[in-house]
């Protein structure tokens, strides 16, 4: 059986690694991808880790400056442990800077994650929610 379904393909950029990151080389991946057709390039968040993290903001907009068609994700925003005005703001740059082509993923995070920024992860799921309605308030309010 033959499908006519096109599934729109995305990639890791190399932003999160045990050895150093060429910036060089997040070029070459970035546009590569947009060359041979990926839809999305996509960043995860992860401040604390075992391995060298890039900010998912800068990144994302250093991709956004050396291509000019693939959608750029964060894949996930660990929201509760950010202020959601703030992730609001980032991503809204981003999407101005790309030409409207941010993608925001957003998400718990791991439950370990918590105590190192000295948040409760008691309410993290209504923070979440809570954190989403800001920011959608944010992108549709008139100023």
């Amino acid at each position: 059986m033959t499908s006519a379904v096109t599934i729109p393909l995305g990639m890791s950029l190399p932003h999160r690694s045990v050895d150093a990151i060429d910036v060089n080389e997040i070029r070459h991946v970035a546009q590569r991808a947009e060359a041979l057709g990926f839809q999305d390039l996509w960043v995860t968040e992860n401040a604390l880790d075992h391995a060298i993290s890039f900010d998912p903001a800068v990144v994302l907009t250093y991709a956004a400056a050396v291509t000019s068609s693939v959608r750029l994700g964060v894949s996930v925003a660990v929201l509760p442990l950010r202020h959601p005005i703030h992730v609001a703001h980032q991503v809204a740059t981003l999407d101005c800077v790309s030409r409207g082509r941010a993608i925001l993923g957003v998400g718990l995070g791991r439950a370990h994650e918590y105590s190192q920024f000295q948040v409760s992860a008691k309410h993290r799921v209504r923070a979440l929610r809570e954190g989403v309605e800001l920011i959608k308030a944010f992108w549709t309010s008139r100023r």
